[in-house]
This record gives C-alpha cells, sequence and structure tokens, in this order.
C-alpha cells in the first residue's frame, strides 16, 4: 500500500553541488512534505537537467559541469547505500 504525503508548501532556495572548491549553484524549488523517509531532499528531473546531469545507477554516482567547466563527480558509499536499502524495508 502507497503511503500519500500531502504537500506543506514550497521554498526556492539556492543549492550548492558539489564542493566550495568545484561548484555549481542555482535556485531550486523544494516542495516541503513532513514524511518519515530516509532521505533529507529528492531531486526531479528538471532540477538534474538544469545542472547536466549524467547519473549512473549501476555505479552509485552522478557527473555534472561546474561553473568553470570542469567536471564535478558524486560517489556514494556504497556500505552506506546498502544500509539505507535494507532499512528501507523496515
Amino acid at each position: 500500500m502507497k503511503e500519500q504525503v500531502d504537500a506543506n508548501g514550497k521554498v526556492d532556495l539556492l543549492t550548492i553541488f558539489g564542493t566550495w572548491a568545484l561548484s555549481r549553484s542555482l535556485i531550486v524549488p523544494y516542495v516541503l512534505v513532513n514524511a518519515d523517509t530516509l532521505y533529507n531532499v529528492l531531486l526531479g528531473k528538471p532540477t538534474l537537467n538544469m545542472i547536466g546531469t549524467i547519473v549512473s545507477t549501476p555505479h552509485l554516482a552522478m557527473k555534472f559541469p561546474s561553473s568553470s567547466g570542469k567536471i564535478i563527480s558524486i560517489k556514494v558509499n556504497l556500505v552506506d547505500a546498502q544500509e539505507c536499502y535494507v532499512k528501507s524495508f523496515k
């Protein structure tokens, strides 16, 4: 059974992707919800497309160009990802 979550509003926030030395920043619209979840934020396709993201789910990674044109790589720790996956069933 799927649980329905009602939106509590929307906020536009300056969001920095990457680190201060190598980053990309833009205003991202966020929908606010009150939900018990393992995630802090979910990024939608429009946001990922705005920064030119390439996502590789088998590699648990994503890449996108920084403001200076260099490529930023963000990778997930495999152990953390597995723990999160197991907790999602509890």
